[in-house]
């Protein structure tokens, strides 16, 4: 019996995870004539991973809020993990076997790993269930029937997003339908394509509330992105050792500094261009216009604002030096230029920023949310 992964859904926001020394690899996009461009890896990722960045203070090795712990990326909205604490979470791996390896990955590893290394974990789990297998031993297994594996996670997936749909929206609804008919047709692994179901499922926007779509929309991107991205990681885990697998599916979740304008185009190494994005969303985009990009990672133009506010509040909380109270107003600027105003973030001046730090200093509640609503609403009033 598969281990159901609605626990993968459930807790992706709950959990905070730290990762220690991690090794990704680029993931890859499928081309069609519409993103023909979206293959191209970072090259400044391998330079990130090998230690070999030495810029000054305001460059990547320089960007502080990607050595925060608990950050979300403002892409996939999952927590990031930073190379101080990967440690535990390898070992917590590398000694468990069979059911107890089974649940470390369902249950304490899945909500922070990234949707391709999800559907690998996901895998490997079902495998050594009942078994003495470590995870070096159930890739391996896994990988050879790879194909009904990945099947059956994305059916799985699509059955916890149907059951969503039933409950808020009853038991007839047009979604929940259309969930139930995409999970009957994955059958040929190959040809499946995590965007095509995106794309699709915002026809149904319209037919309920911000949030229930936002709860699908999270659930669905929760599938892997293609057979192909799994594939690979699960064809690299079979031939590894149990550290090595660990460190496979947890490399992708480490904090990075994204590039807003990319740097092959002319993006500066300041601050005021830099996004602390997990290298599962930093690598593949490359230098992709973001209106390709939204294809992939639709969620990232509400994910932002979430990224934005959490980021203000460790400034107010002052585990940022001042040099960062401009931050929001500055990255607010490049992502709206870079966007083509499809991400517009509402964000607190650098006034207003110390001026909560010193009522935190204070002893005063601070609520970041409520300030960002109070001052748009303020500035409302004043274009009125």
């Amino acid at each position: 019996m598969f281990i159901s992964a609605i626990s993968t859904v459930q807790n992706i926001q709950n959990n905070n995870f730290n990762v220690n020394k991690v090794a990704t690899q680029p993931i890859e996009i499928k081309k069609t004539e519409k993103n023909d461009n979206m293959s191209n890896a970072s090259k400044a990722l391998q330079s990130y991973f090998l230690g070999g960045q030495k810029v000054s203070f305001g460059g990547t090795s320089g960007f502080k809020i990607k050595k925060l712990e608990d950050v979300p990326c403002p892409c996939c909205g999952q927590i990031m993990l930073t190379p101080e604490s990967t440690e535990k979470h390898v070992n917590r791996l590398k000694l468990a076997k069979g059911n107890k390896l089974a649940d470390r990955l369902m249950n304490e590893e899945m909500p922070v790993l990234r949707s391709n290394e999800k559907a690998a974990a996901w895998i490997i789990a079902n495998t050594v269930k009942n078994t003495e297998m470590n995870i070096a031993a159930g890739a391996k297994k896994a990988n050879e029937n790879l194909p009904k594996g990945f099947n059956a996670y994305c059916q799985d997936v699509l059955m916890n997003a149907a059951i969503i749909c039933e409950e808020e929206l009853g038991e007839n609804s047009k979604a929940g339908q259309y969930l139930m008919k995409k999970m009957d047709e994955i059958h040929d692994c190959e040809k499946f394509y995590r965007p095509d179901i995106t794309e699709e499922f915002a026809q149904f926007k319209s037919e309920m509330s911000h949030e229930q779509y936002h709860k699908l929309e999270d659930t669905l991107m929760t599938l892997p992105l293609d057979y192909k991205n799994v594939s690979r990681i699960m064809d690299g885990a079979s031939k590894e050792t149990t550290v090595a697998v660990a460190n496979r599916l947890l490399g992708p979740s480490l904090a990075t500094a994204e590039h807003v304008l990319p740097h092959s185009l002319g993006g500066s190494n300041k601050a005021s261009n830099f996004l602390s994005e997990c290298a599962g969303c930093n690598n593949p985009r490359s230098s992709m216009p973001y209106a390709e990009w939204f294809k992939v990672h639709p969620e990232f133009k509400r994910n932002a604002q979430g990224y934005i506010e959490h980021v203000e509040g460790r400034i107010v909380n002052g585990e940022l030096p001042a040099t960062y109270d401009s931050y929001p107003v500055d990255i607010k600027e490049t992502l709206t230029n870079e966007s083509e105003g499809q991400i517009v973030l509402k964000v607190l001046d650098k006034a207003k920023l110390v001026e909560l730090r010193e009522m935190k200093k204070a002893g005063q509640e601070v609520d970041i949310h409520a300030e960002t609503e109070k001052a748009e609403q303020e500035k409302q009033d004043e274009q009125e």
